[in-house]
C-alpha cells in the first residue's frame, strides 16, 4: 500500500496501481473483499497519448480501465449488494 490509516475500527488502504496495460492482471486481487473503490482519473491526461500505444488516448483508455474493473469478478456481489 501507498498509505495505510485506521480509524474508527476500520482499515483504510491507498494503492497506486499504476496505468500500464500488462501490469493489469497483478493488482486485480487487491479488490477482493473491498467495501469501497475510489478510482481517479487525471484530467491532465486529456490529450495525451498511451506509452504503449501512441494511436490511443489516456484519457479514453482510463474510462475502458474503469469499465474492465467493474466487470471483475470480484465486484459482482459487490454490486449486487449495493443495489
Amino acid at each position: 500500500p501507498v498509505g495505510e490509516n485506521k480509524r474508527s475500527g476500520e482499515v483504510y488502504r491507498l494503492f497506486d496501481v499504476g496505468g500500464q496495460r500488462n501490469e493489469r492482471r497483478k493488482w486485480i486481487h487487491l479488490f477482493e473483499g473491498v467495501t469501497a473503490v475510489i478510482f481517479c482519473a487525471a484530467i491532465s491526461e486529456y490529450d495525451q497519448t498511451l506509452f504503449e500505444d501512441e494511436s490511443k488516448n489516456r484519457m479514453m483508455e482510463t474510462k475502458e480501465l474503469f469499465e474492465w474493473i467493474l466487470k471483475q469478478p470480484c465486484f459482482e456481489v459487490f454490486l449486487l449488494r449495493s443495489y
